[in-house]
């Protein structure tokens, strides 16, 4: 079980991985006035994004609940509170706003 469980792991810590090239390729095609590249990345992107969130809740947070003791789990809690405080509601609102416009203003281009 323990293996299985380590693996599981090293699986989403891989994506993790992949997931950050996957930005970058999608930073370098927003600047590099190839709109159908940003699109079709920042597309690629999303649904990455949301497979790896969905896969974090069904495999993840089931393993947390069985490794973790009460007080571990109220301490990563509050370690990503923290993380998220740091970057902000704010901040998190204006990136929204920023990719969706970007997204209208390649869409139309790549149309």
């Amino acid at each position: 079980m323990e293996d299985v469980i380590r693996e599981q792991l090293q699986d989403l810590l891989k994506e993790h991985s992949e997931e950050r090239s996957l930005v970058e390729e999608t930073q370098l095609a927003l600047f590099s006035e190839r709109p159908s590249e940003f699109i079709e990345s920042a597309r690629k992107l999303g649904k990455v994004l949301s497979e790896h969130a969905l896969k974090e809740e069904q495999v993840l947070f089931p393993i947390a609940r069985k490794i973790l003791t009460r007080k571990e789990a109220d301490e990563v809690l509050t370690r990503i509170e923290e993380a998220d405080a740091k970057f902000g509601c704010s901040q998190r609102a204006l990136l929204i706003e920023l990719l969706q416009e970007l997204e209208e203003k390649y869409s139309r281009r790549a149309a």
